[in-house]
């Protein structure tokens, strides 16, 4: 579970970035990174069209992974408030997606919250 502190108007971000690469040559040299909570990582970036926060996961593994749940906790002016949200996100091996939009109950007003997700290697058909 990752866990990010944001403060709107501040503008301060805690997260950690680990940057990994794979080996070139034959498909079966590749080498395999799993799937962990050094690979699967978060950020949270500013929304271009209004004041909206936009969650991503980033999967840097080579497995399929899916995000289950996002926990909104320690909330100020978010419009929907502190709470879990269910989720069923598929992010592929290398990809990196858009899990949540968290929204301002007041736009004039600073936002605080720190956000959890969770997440589990997707299973085989």
């Amino acid at each position: 579970m990752r866990c990010l502190r944001w403060t709107l108007g501040t503008g301060s971000l805690l997260v950690g970035v680990i940057s990994l690469g794979a080996a070139q040559g034959n498909p079966s040299d590749t080498v395999r990174i799993p799937a962990t909570t050094s690979t699967v990582t978060s950020e949270l970036k500013q929304s271009e069209s209004n004041n909206d926060q936009v969650a991503y996961v980033d999967n840097r593994s080579t497995q399929n992974i899916v995000v289950t749940s996002i926990k909104l906790s320690d909330c100020e002016n978010v419009k929907v408030g502190c709470h879990i949200i269910s989720l069923k996100v598929r992010i592929k091996a290398g990809d990196k997606r858009m899990i949540y939009r968290i929204s301002p109950r007041n736009p004039d007003q600073p936002v605080s919250f720190r956000f959890y997700f969770t997440w589990q290697p997707e299973q085989a058909p």
